[in-house]
């Protein structure tokens, strides 16, 4: 018994989205360990964030950082980083240089998508629809750092979440046209009656500090 509850207060089960994994994540766990007064382990797994939802409610995660997912009374989601939509296209190749002023235009070039299961693709969609247009969608791709490489080999263009990670690639352009206001939230996502140990208790705080 002892040693269910050593391991209930010095272990994280954490996962999360590709969005926050270049800087945000490790930058978190450092600053917490750093500061914390107890030696904690953490185990972590970047996944979609439906497949972090199942992983909770299965008792394998303790925490989560991912999208708005599908309502459900057993998971509590609170908001913690704003993320606004951009999109990318090539540094070079034939389209560029072209300003996309509008959503029309965009549909005028092959397009880079999210994977059709995955929240971001529904939102993507979801923005398409509202203007009655339908993307000529070349490839689907599972993150933002993968669209972003396809992109560059001038594959298409794409609409993402700005991330930390679009930074590193010097052979993306990043636009913010007027027409592209949306954005989407992150959020700390966790099991309703799961019991939390002082290693997850102290997460938490820290994440709502952090953020």
């Amino acid at each position: 018994m002892k040693k269910k509850a050593d391991k209930l207060n010095s272990e994280i089960h954490f996962a999360y989205t590709a969005s926050v994994a270049y800087r945000c994540i490790p930058r978190l766990f450092r600053e917490f360990l750093s500061q914390s007064e107890r030696n904690y382990l953490i185990y972590s797994d970047e996944m979609p964030s439906d497949e972090i939802v199942k992983g909770l409610k299965e008792g394998r995660f303790d925490l989560g950082i991912c999208s708005r997912t599908a309502p459900d009374p057993d998971i509590i989601q609170r908001p913690l980083l704003y993320q606004p939509l951009v999109l990318i296209l090539p540094e070079h190749g034939e389209y560029s240089r072209t300003a996309f002023q509008s959503p029309e235009d965009v549909c005028t070039v092959p397009f880079v998508s999210y994977r059709s299961d995955y929240p971001m693709y529904r939102q993507v969609s979801a923005l398409f629809d509202r203007f009655q247009l339908h993307p000529q969608i070349s490839h689907y791709a599972y993150s933002e750092d993968a669209i972003a490489q396809l992109v560059a080999q001038e594959l298409g263009v794409s609409i993402v979440v700005e991330t930390e990670s679009l930074a590193i690639y010097d052979n993306i352009r990043i636009l913010r046209p007027d027409w592209l206001s949306d954005g989407r939230y992150l959020y700390l996502t966790y099991h309703r009656l799961r019991h939390q140990g002082d290693a997850v208790r102290s997460m938490m705080d820290f994440i709502d500090r952090f953020f």
